[in-house]
């Protein structure tokens, strides 16, 4: 049975719902889309789920940020709450413990964090958030008040 030009890879148009794979038009998407048209259906749809996994992960990472973020805010005013005697340290360790796991590169959560661990008698808990208050650090001065937080406990 001679196919004739059934048999040649052809392009595909895409129902309307999904022309934002072409339009979202980063060079592994296109690379995909070409594979695709060229025949290698099952590896471009491996490279575009792999893509929409990468983005995914990127989505829940920024929304993370973005919530520590109001988190931290909030943190402030129990930290003020917690100088007045209506807050304990225990409130505030589960808050910057939250914080701290939502968003891990802030530096000052993990100053905060040592300091609320170390306030509460918990001396390993201080010395693991001093020492990765060391990690974050993003210049000297921070580094230096990390370490400093290390040698205390």
């Amino acid at each position: 049975m001679d196919l004739g030009a059934w048999s040649e890879p052809r392009p595909v148009a895409l129902p309307a719902q999904s022309t934002g794979c072409a339009d979202n038009a980063d060079p592994e998407r296109l690379e995909a889309l070409a594979l695709f048209n060229d025949g290698d259906r099952l590896s471009a749809i491996s490279i575009l789920d792999a893509l929409d996994e990468a983005t995914e992960n990127a989505l829940e990472v920024r929304k993370n940020i973005e919530l520590a973020a109001r988190r931290r805010d909030t943190a402030q005013f129990a930290l003020e709450a917690r100088l007045n005697g209506e807050l304990t340290t225990a409130d505030l360790i589960g808050r910057y413990e939250e914080i701290t796991e939502l968003d891990p590169g802030v530096h000052l959560d993990w100053v905060e964090l040592g300091r609320l661990y170390f306030d509460s008698g918990k001396l390993i808990g201080a010395e693991r958030a001093a020492r990765q208050a060391a990690e974050k650090a993003v210049d000297e001065y921070d580094n230096a008040r990390a370490l400093s937080e290390v040698l205390s406990v």
